[in-house]
């Protein structure tokens, strides 16, 4: 039944190294973790140190480091899942720049069978 939850996914998710910020209500609560994998419909960082409650809106930045450039996605969030494990965010809000820019993420970093 695993396989089942994981079709019922209407985004591709890419593993990417980057770092993420949240922000709630003006407080930075979670700073530069890392990110586990992204999609163009939110974003799953593996555990935060800082528990936030379900359906909280926040505001996040994820910054990607390349070799000679530094990219940055922002946007507003709504955290829908956190367990030991994992936190998981849903985008509510992208500007343009920062969609197209995970767009192009998610495309050049999908597995050969995604494409």
């Amino acid at each position: 039944m695993a396989h089942d939850h994981l079709e019922r996914r209407g985004a591709s998710r890419v593993k990417l190294k980057a770092v993420v910020n949240l922000e709630v209500n003006g407080s930075t609560i979670i700073s530069d973790t890392d990110l586990k994998d992204i999609s163009l419909d939110g974003i799953a960082l593996f555990n935060a140190n800082a528990p936030i409650q379900v359906n909280t809106i926040c505001n996040f930045e994820i910054t990607v480091t390349g070799a000679s450039s530094v990219l940055t996605i922002s946007g507003k969030g709504r955290i829908i899942r956190q367990d030991n494990l994992e936190t998981a965010i849903k985008f509510t809000e992208l500007e343009m720049d920062s969609y197209l820019h995970l767009k192009n993420i998610i495309v050049l970093n999908r597995t050969p069978d995604e494409r």
